[in-house]
């Protein structure tokens, strides 16, 4: 998996750092910091710093997504994530990536590993049914989900900006727009 610590990235490289700050759960605040690869979404939670509302150092903000929860005192973030609305959609993107083994986590973080608050609720016709563990649920599990949600974010938008070039002569135009 990912072998680089956020410190050694190269803005040339295919690697965008996450950094993730979450201070509406339980407990003291906490910012998490990841790799990702921009053209696969494979990313290694990294470790953990001293949480801050400050904004990322100018020299490595061309290469950083800050995620956070709280938009009202994080200066200059990224990706909102509002609970009523966005957890949902969490909590599948990180069992599809987790399932997917895109997801590696420094062992030192394993306590913040969102899998062990997660319990299946039910299993209906609409799928399965997830909901925490709220008695041990923390800031660092939310932090780690969202590292992971934006990491789905970073390959989704690499992968519409960087497209791979089509063929022109691959692409039979004589039935277009009919063939579908």
């Amino acid at each position: 998996m990912i072998k680089v610590t956020p410190n050694e990235i190269n803005p040339a490289d295919e690697i965008v750092r996450i950094d993730s700050r979450v201070m509406g759960f339980n407990g003291e605040p906490v910012r998490i910091l990841a790799v990702c690869f921009k053209d696969t979404g494979e990313m290694r939670i990294e470790k953990k710093e001293i949480y801050t509302n400050l904004p990322v150092p100018a020299e490595l903000k061309a290469n950083t997504i800050v995620v956070t929860d709280a938009i009202h005192q994080v200066q200059n973030w990224d990706m909102p994530f509002n609970p009523e609305k966005d957890l949902a959609s969490v909590i599948t993107v990180y069992q599809q990536r987790f399932r997917a083994g895109l997801i590696d986590i420094e062992k030192s973080l394993n306590r913040y590993n969102p899998k062990t608050v997660l319990q299946v609720r039910k299993v209906d016709e609409k799928g399965l049914k997830q909901e925490f563990d709220s008695s041990s649920l923390n800031n660092g599990h939310v932090a780690v989900l969202l590292c992971v949600w934006a990491s789905q974010r970073v390959a989704i938008s690499h992968s519409i900006t960087h497209a791979q070039g089509i063929d022109a002569k691959a692409i039979d135009t004589s039935m277009l727009p009919f063939s579908i």
